[in-house]
């Protein structure tokens, strides 16, 4: 790791530093630690976002600062991402300081100097939005638009976590996929599953749910699924789950007995694992593996795997086809002495079985009774590629407005009784006190309060007749108290010749105070907020 002090200053016209120079081929390991004045002094950074920027090759760039080390005292540090070295030679760059989501100041230009490394593919083009900020902006939105924001925003963070977990893509990769979830873009994420991610044990289908079966020594037909397979044990499955030259073995002697094993991957159990939230809600299997079969839209998987029998060496290797029968593979089969790697890549969705499962098959040549059928097994895993758009978990107005004019069940009795509970939340009418402080409602006209999801809107008539500095109106019930407490709302009030006259409402904890420095007039306060929780 290489640490550049700087010094920068958001007033003077020249920022000077020493040459920093900057290989290409050097990821993540140049920081920046940066100190910033403003007129010679230590500027206080407190509230801000902070982020590097540049334009390379006039592409605009930018980097989110997230090590805050003293923003009190104007100190940060910035390790320095990939996407500042599109451009060879010298750079320009500078950290703008922005709140709510808008600059408000930064720092006079600096320079760095990037140098040719053995690197190919350096990104190019414009890093304008960090996925972390889309984030931020997308939870805004479900605050207002649903009342399930938080499981929408747990789902959501379990596929960022799934996402960033995934050895397929580097932080990049990663980024730039969330940044075209966030913007309604369908995204392809693939997983992997074997018998070691969590380790299998035998007989147990509570740490991994994937199965490991062999043929009975009676078989002399390639078995279904649904025959009678025996369990494989502890040895056989530590065999299978690396690709480290220690096999699950298994022979078989007797006229016509074929030795087999059956590999069996729990698909749904995949999916959960690393989407927790997948099947949040959804009851059955069978609606599980609806699901399933919509968000995959492919799988490859192999099997590291030899065999002989009476006429040499051979293993065949076979899938199950959506009618339920074992199908051949092109190529998918070793006619060596030594473990090779046979495997596939197809999707058709109704190979998923109705209980969620997609099922592989090793066997041998058949025994004649003198020389043994024999299979060993190495290694196997499935990779699943899996589709996500956000409509997966925010409904559109669309299919909002469809399924309002469908027959389908809308809710469950139970979940009748639990909205309708709801409604005496979400939609309350708080009537007017009279003679408060010579304030009353105005023709005796209610105060309503409304809230649908964490939106608040607040309607009050009143009448003033004595002139007052504060007067508190109304106690709020829990769930219309705003987000920020001593929040001042907007308020129209106008006199009896209906000329506008000044009038203020604020909101302090769950009082709802109104002043005004007239008397007799009539004022119409209508907001609308967001609410705390």
């Amino acid at each position: 790791m290489t640490v550049h002090k700087i010094f920068l200053s958001t007033t003077e016209p020249f920022n000077y530093t020493d040459l920093i120079k900057i290989r290409q081929d050097d990821s993540e390991s140049q920081t920046f630690e940066v100190e910033v004045s403003e007129n010679g002094v230590l500027k206080d950074l407190t509230g801000y976002t902070i982020k590097m920027v540049s334009r390379p090759n006039n592409f605009l760039v930018q980097g989110l600062v997230t090590n805050q080390t003293d923003l009190k005292n104007g100190r940060f540090s910035y390790t320095i991402e990939e996407q500042f070295w599109q451009k060879l030679g010298v750079n320009n760059a500078w950290f703008s300081f922005e709140q709510n989501g808008s600059p408000k100041d930064s720092t006079t230009n600096f320079s760095y100097f990037v140098i040719q490394g053995d690197r190919q593919c350096i990104p190019q083009g414009n890093y304008i939005v960090e996925f972390e900020e889309l984030r931020r902006k997308i939870e805004e939105q479900l605050a207002i638009i649903t009342d399930d924001y938080d499981a929408i925003r747990e789902r959501i963070d379990s596929l960022f976590d799934a996402l960033a977990n995934v050895d397929f893509y580097t932080k990049e990769e990663a980024r730039r996929m969330l940044i075209k979830f966030m913007s309604g873009e369908d995204i392809e994420v693939t997983i992997k599953s074997d018998f070691n991610t969590p380790p299998k044990i035998s007989n147990s289908m509570l740490e991994n749910k994937n199965d490991f079966r062999y043929g009975l020594s009676t078989a002399t037909s390639v078995q279904l699924p649904t025959a009678a397979w025996g369990a494989g044990e502890q040895g056989h499955i530590d065999g299978i789950k690396k690709l480290d030259g220690v096999s699950a073995s298994l022979s078989r002697v007797g006229t016509g007995v074929i030795c087999q094993w059956l590999i069996k991957y729990d698909v749904l159990w995949i999916l959960e694992q690393n989407f927790p939230y997948i099947f949040k809600g959804v009851p059955t299997t069978a609606e599980k593996v609806s699901i399933a079969k919509r968000v995959i839209t492919g799988n490859s998987w192999m099997v590291w795997a030899k065999g002989s029998g009476p006429s040499g060496n051979l293993v065949t290797v076979k899938t199950l086809n959506a009618s339920g029968s074992w199908v051949d593979l092109t190529s998918g089969s070793n006619t060596t002495n030594t473990i090779k790697g046979i495997g596939s890549s197809f999707f058709d969705p109704n190979r998923i079985t109705s209980d969620g499962y997609l099922y592989m098959l090793a066997h041998a040549e058949a025994s004649n009774a003198t020389i043994a059928s024999s299979v060993s097994i190495d290694y196997t895993n499935i990779d699943l590629t899996v589709k996500f758009n956000i409509s997966d978990f925010v409904p559109t107005r669309q299919e909002f407005n469809a399924h309002a004019l469908d027959a389908v069940k809308h809710i469950t009795a139970a979940e009748r009784t639990k909205w309708n509970a709801k409604q005496d939340v979400n939609f309350k009418q708080v009537t007017g006190a009279t003679g408060l402080n010579g304030w009353y409602a105005y023709n005796n006209t209610p105060m309503l309060i409304t809230r649908e999801g964490r939106l608040v809107n607040l309607v009050l008539q009143l009448n003033a007749g004595v002139q007052t500095s504060g007067t508190e109106m109304l106690t709020l019930p829990d769930w219309a108290i705003p987000q920020v407490g001593g929040t001042t709302l907007t308020a129209m009030s106008v006199s009896k010749d209906w000329a506008y006259k000044p009038c203020t409402v604020v909101v302090r904890g769950n009082k709802l105070i109104v002043g005004a420095n007239v008397d007799n007039f009539l004022t119409i306060i209508s907001v609308t907020y967001i609410a705390a929780a």
